[in-house]
């Protein structure tokens, strides 16, 4: 910082980036790397979106429940609008998203999904 008369100025401006400040541009070359796949979600009476994402699935037994967790991260730019019960198709399985998605400050959305 600089100035003088005890005014302090930034001495660098850090731009606003639209998808997720200074991290979106890394998610998105993330995604679009070795650790995303190719996903499709269809918006309620809309035409499919090709998407890219990061897909986990956690064997919940491991935690003492039943069964799996499965959910995705998806940039939030590339889901708008995005509501439960809406098909998320990866490879052969349709997946329906089970929750609203939750979006974070990096740009991304964890979006839960469920195989019913």
């Amino acid at each position: 910082m600089s100035g003088g008369s005890g005014t302090l100025t930034p001495a660098v401006t850090v731009p606003v980036i639209d998808e997720g400040g200074i991290f979106g541009p890394h998610m998105r070359a993330i995604l679009n790397g070795d650790m995303g796949i190719d996903a499709v979600w269809t918006p309620t009476g809309k035409t499919p979106v090709d998407i890219r994402a990061i897909f986990n699935k956690l064997n919940a037994p491991e935690l003492g429940m039943e069964g799996y967790r499965i959910w995705i991260e998806v940039m939030t730019a590339d889901i708008p609008g995005a509501v439960p019960g809406e098909p998320i198709i990866i490879g052969d399985t349709t997946y329906k998203i089970k929750d609203p998605p939750a979006a974070s400050d990096d740009g991304t959305s964890i979006i839960e999904l469920s195989l019913d």
